[in-house]
């Protein structure tokens, strides 16, 4: 399972890649990034509940000009492969809602990342000048290893934090609260498809009513479930 984690990892960190550095063909969004990392670590469903879930969650908070959003596809990366690990000792709905909740941060995280990855390369840009065609190459391929680098350790150290942190709670939680760990999922998609309907940008005075509906929302399912 190790290596196969590792290798989810390394993949997480390439498709990253493509959200604002490379390519930007699309497959940095959740709904390509869960299903591709989870099948690294031999659990398709798995990723494609979770990629599914974060996709919808996200989906009217676009990374476009100036505007840098929640960092979705760091988020899938990591939860994809905490969920993957999760599903070994848990039923895969809830080791994917539980990988959701436990991974939702590394989404903040991952756009700190990105902010300081962006400012990093402006110096680049600076220190090139007017070299010529060769220097730029340089610095864009400097560009390039620097950010993957960064991706993947950063992308390895969220997957332990939330390893961990998932492997815990998955110990001390109670059964009816880990089963209603399966609305997870649902959550997210009406969350998404209601921003997305209402067409605003998310704030931070939202944060706090996502998380009251969803603890009302866990404590009918746990009701029940008891």
């Amino acid at each position: 399972m190790i290596l196969q984690l590792f290798v989810s990892v390394m993949v997480g960190a390439l498709l990253w890649m493509d959200r604002v550095f490379v390519a930007q063909v699309m497959v940095s969004r959740p709904v390509v990034m869960g299903p591709v990392v989870s099948l690294a670590s031999g659990n398709l469903e798995t990723g494609l509940l979770v990629g599914a879930s974060l996709e919808l969650l996200w989906l009217n908070s676009p990374p476009v000009g100036a505007y840098l959003p929640e960092d979705e596809s760091f988020c899938t990366a990591v939860a994809a492969c905490v969920a993957a690990a999760a599903s070994q000792w848990m039923p895969m709905h809830e080791a994917a809602g539980l990988s959701i909740v436990c991974c939702l941060p590394c989404a903040v995280f991952g756009r700190v990342l990105d902010t300081w990855l962006r400012r990093r390369n402006e110096g680049l840009v600076r220190m090139a000048g007017p070299s010529g065609t060769v220097a730029v190459s340089r610095m864009v391929g400097t560009a390039l290893v620097r950010a993957y680098s960064m991706a993947a350790a950063s992308v390895a150290l969220c997957v332990a934090v939330c390893g961990s942190a998932a492997y815990a709670a998955s110990l001390v939680l109670p059964r009816p609260i880990s089963s209603a760990l399966t609305i997870v999922p649902f959550v997210c998609v009406v969350a998404g498809i209601t921003g997305l309907v209402n067409q605003e940008k998310p704030v931070a005075g939202a944060v706090g009513l996502f998380g009251l509906g969803f603890a009302c929302m866990v404590l009918i399912a746990y009701m029940s479930l008891i």
